[in-house]
Order: structure tokens, then sequence, then C-alpha cells
């Protein structure tokens, strides 16, 4: 069963015992077209110079170290 179908068995549950107040969580600000989720930690700016440093061979560590975030969040960073 996907999220759709959950929300149509909680709109109709909630049809069907006259109750106005059961709100699905997320689907009004996925509605403004807004995703529920952490904000990154580096700026698209700041992403794009550690990729710049890492392909002038600074290290995992080095940057991690610099931009005070983990060495799994650098690598992740997609040349």
């Amino acid at each position: 069963m996907n999220r759709i179908q959950i929300e149509h068995i909680i709109r109709t549950a909630s049809q069907i015992s006259d109750d106005a107040e059961i709100v699905v969580v997320g689907s009004q600000a996925e509605a403004r077209g807004q995703h529920m989720r952490r904000p990154p930690k580096l700026t698209s700016h700041q992403q794009k110079e550690a990729r710049r440093q890492r392909a002038e061979g600074a290290t995992l560590k080095e940057l991690a170290k610099s931009y005070n975030v983990g060495r799994a969040m650098i690598s992740r960073l997609v040349p």
C-alpha cells in the first residue's frame, strides 16, 4: 500500500465519521511544493569549492575539518 492509498483511506474514514479534524501530516507541505527534509550542511557554493579542492588533491580529512562536517559528507559530494 502506497502513501496516496493510505491518505485516501484516512480521508474516507474521516468522511464516514464526520470528523473534519483528521490531517495527513506532510501532505500540506507537499501540496505547496515544499520538501520535508533536513537542510544541507554545506551551501551549494561550499560544495563546489570542496569539489574543486578535492580535485586539487586535498584529503577528505582536511576538507571535513575545514567545513566542520564528517569525512563521509565530503566523500558523498559527486565530482
